[in-house]
């Protein structure tokens, strides 16, 4: 009788310790994923901020578009868009839209299934920009 008992405790601790040990696996598995997604939140972010630099940049150099821009002629035209090879975590694309006597610069980064935006709103003043605020 007691050699069939402990059996059955041995058992029963045993499948205790499995349930543990899943479980553990589970929450540090579901602890990965949402590691690795707020790393590309964060890299998705940077790359949003590098396409809004790029574009003040492009506009700035760019005559044909500054023109366009300055007197209202652009409608969310897409300017830039990063090559796919060009940074190892994503890509992004930048757009331009005028909106009132603003200009709208958008970027959108991506990373894998994750997106960041940013828009940052531009004054005209004479032949130059300034930057009035972002989101």
């Amino acid at each position: 009788m007691q050699k069939g008992f402990g059996s059955i405790l041995g058992l029963c601790i045993m499948v205790v310790l499995l349930f543990l040990g899943t479980g553990l696996f589970l929450i540090s598995q579901n602890e990965q994923h949402m590691a690795n997604d707020f790393v590309s939140g964060m890299q998705a972010q940077n790359l949003a901020e590098a396409g809004v630099q790029d574009g003040l940049c492009f506009l700035k150099n760019d005559s044909d578009l500054f023109y366009r821009a300055r007197n209202g002629l652009l409608d969310n035209d897409s300017i830039l868009k990063s090559r796919t090879d060009a940074f190892r975590e994503g890509t992004y694309e930048v757009y331009m839209t005028n909106a009132d006597d603003q200009l709208l610069v958008m970027s959108i980064g991506h990373v894998g299934k994750i997106k960041a935006q940013i828009v940052v709103y531009l004054q005209f003043k004479n032949d130059e920009f300034e930057i009035v605020r972002c989101e």
